[in-house]
């Protein structure tokens, strides 16, 4: 009779599990009114359409470095000018697309934390029952010889006992899985809400970059009425004007380096071999538009008759610019400079940054869209976004100004020096 009784409760505990494992894997599961498969089908839905702007996203760069190489003539900015726009309107989808596509993922992975989370629970009280039903074990061996009638019913409570053992050692594996697997979900889930910070971060840079680049085009056809002959002259102008500034400014920051009244100074004998593969490219994919040392733009008179101290990367207007490696920011500019005019902002440097790396060697990162973000004294990774890519300072187009120095200071007017002599050759070390 004791033996029915017990074999009952085990098989009550038995179908308990059974339907509890039932509700969990059968059931359709809904938050905010989807389905985790019609959450899945939404995802791939995405994936489709992102492919699709990818193809026009490669499409428009191309068509944007081929204008950008193409002679100067009013036709051609306006083009150019217009792929930018084309192709930031183009970025801005893809990141509302990932916006989307990543608040999708967030709400799969907070119903899968939810659902594990009850399959713990539920998983626990089962374990908590089977342990209960031990406890009928808990009495000597002896005692079940001596109370079983025959060796068939002892043999028959041994199994019973073991079957139980064997239950509980299943449901504290399937605990242990159910715990582990909700331990990564959640540091996953942390991770997608990062990146969806970052989407939402890099979509508000692009769209101030789209307003720029409109006005900019603005300017340009109110400037010259249409016409080649004003875009000529507005060009000389400004050339004449970018000459004009940095000639002062070298003027400038030789005499700072006479008299020493630097806001702050680093030097280092440091020279790793060519070759050496230091730092990598700020910006990815980026196109070299001009080197390091003497240029065709330095022979021009650009950079006061001294040699072009860094080379310029181009890339599209609001790409991200990345630390080139790890390091401590020492510097940066404490008022923002606007793009596509006042030349001698900052120095001609715009908006810029600088990180000082473990070997004492300084990069520096010019012309970013808006001040950077980053704090000085912060810590980078090569994985920090330190600005995004602009045409502030003394810069006419969309670029990137990368300058690597042994000997870097800034000046009492809080903007680092042009300092060619101090600096190496950049392509060097990446």
């Amino acid at each position: 009779m004791i033996c029915n009784i017990f074999e009952f409760q085990i098989s009550k505990v038995k179908k308990t599990f059974f339907y509890v494992l039932v509700l969990f894997f059968m059931a359709p599961i809904v938050c905010f009114g989807l389905t985790l498969e019609e959450i899945q089908n939404k995802i791939g839905e995405l994936n489709q359409k992102l492919q699709g702007y990818e193809v026009r996203r490669k499409e428009l760069s191309e068509k944007i470095l081929e204008k950008k190489y193409q002679a100067k003539n009013l036709q051609n900015e306006i083009e150019y000018l217009n792929y930018n726009i084309n192709k930031l309107e183009n970025d801005i989808e893809i990141l509302e697309l990932n916006i989307e596509q990543k608040a999708l993922e967030i709400e799969r992975k907070n119903i899968f934390i939810e659902d594990t989370a009850k399959k713990i629970k539920n998983t626990t009280f089962l374990i908590e029952k089977i342990l209960n039903q031990l406890n009928d074990f808990k009495k000597p061996l002896i005692y079940f010889i001596f109370s079983s009638i025959s060796l068939s019913e002892f043999t028959n409570k041994i199994d019973q006992f073991t079957k139980i053992n064997s239950a509980l050692i299943l449901n504290a594996r399937y605990l242990k899985s159910l715990k582990d697997n909700l331990r990564s979900e959640k540091l996953a889930l942390e991770t997608a809400k990062y990146e969806l910070s970052n989407f939402k971060s890099e979509k508000e840079s692009k769209k101030f970059a789209l307003s720029l680049q409109k006005q900019q085009q603005a300017i340009i056809l109110q400037q010259t009425k249409g016409e080649e002959k004003r875009y000529q002259s507005l060009l000389s102008e400004v050339e004449k004007e970018r000459i004009k500034i940095m000639n002062e400014i070298v003027r400038y920051e030789e005499e700072t380096k006479r008299l020493r009244n630097f806001k702050f100074y680093s030097v280092t004998n440091i020279r790793p071999p060519q070759g050496t593969k230091l730092f990598r490219y700020p910006i990815d994919g980026a196109v070299l538009t001009q080197r390091y040392g003497s240029t065709e733009f330095s022979r021009k008179g650009y950079y006061g008759g001294a040699i072009h101290n860094g080379i310029d990367i181009a890339g599209d207007f609001g790409t991200k610019v990345y630390a080139a490696a790890e390091g401590k920011v020492i510097g940066k500019n404490s008022t923002a400079c606007p793009n596509f005019k006042d030349y001698g902002c900052q120095g001609g440097w715009g908006n810029w940054v600088a990180i000082e790396h473990a070997n004492k060697m300084v990069t520096l990162y010019a012309h970013l869209m808006q001040p950077s973000s980053l704090e000085i004294g912060s810590m980078v990774t090569v994985d920090s976004v330190v600005g995004y890519q602009g045409s502030s300072g003394n810069s006419t187009a969309p670029h990137l100004h990368f300058s690597v120095y042994t000997e870097f200071y800034i000046t009492d007017k809080r903007w680092p020096g042009y300092n060619p002599e101090g600096t190496v050759n950049p392509l060097w070390y990446l």
